[in-house]
């Protein structure tokens, strides 16, 4: 997983110089993204927040920047003054008055980016693949993601899968430490980061 790691640090240096911009410029396309994504998320929901919500890499990005903002504004975490940061960076007034940047699996129990973004991954490789579930190809993908050469059924994972599900969780991951929207040219710049750093370590083999 230390492939994974990297290129996720990579990933997280080629989005952060444009992301506070984006977050001024995109609030209005923001709103609609979020809706989209979170009636996809509905349909194959992997993670979920504290509050038993299903929820995106997005999402939880910029949950984890509000409470980063509680934090930086100095005032307690339950007062009105945090409620309204939290308001304000895309939390629902229902729960403002709690954090919400924890991140948990259907089971309520919680889990750390690396597992979200791994889980993340494979649902994202699957959509865009349109592979079904339970197939052989899904095995490859699960197994790839746990960082398997084989399946549970002893099938090799090709080398194209590890690399197509390795770069996906750096994107994940990477989308998870900065809320940067679907579609916006962060993402684009997170997945070119991970574009190069596959190659490059292609390159050293």
């Amino acid at each position: 997983m230390k492939t994974i790691n990297t290129l996720a640090g990579i990933a997280l240096m080629f989005a952060l110089p444009l992301q506070a911009a984006e977050s001024t410029a995109n609030s209005q396309g923001s709103s609609a993204a979020e809706a989209s994504a979170s009636a996809e998320v509905n349909q194959t929901a992997v993670i979920y927040d504290r509050h038993g919500n299903p929820t995106t890499a997005m999402q939880a990005g910029k949950a984890r920047a509000a409470e980063a903002a509680v934090r930086k504004a100095g005032v307690a975490p339950d007062s009105t003054e945090a409620a309204m940061i939290r308001i304000s960076m895309g939390q629902a007034p229902e729960t403002a008055y709690e954090p919400n940047d924890g991140i948990y699996d259907a089971e309520g129990n919680p889990i750390d980016s690396r597992q979200a973004a791994e889980d993340l991954a494979v649902v994202e490789v699957m959509r865009r693949g349109g592979i079904e579930p339970g197939s052989e190809r899904d095995a490859q993908i699960r197994a790839a993601a746990n960082g398997e050469a084989t399946t549970a059924e002893g099938e090799p994972v090709d080398e194209q899968t590890m690399e197509e599900v390795a770069k996906e969780i750096a994107v994940q991951q990477t989308i998870l430490a900065t809320g940067v929207q679907p579609g916006s040219p962060n993402e684009s710049l997170i997945r070119m980061g991970a574009d190069v750093m596959m190659e490059k370590f292609k390159s050293w083999r």
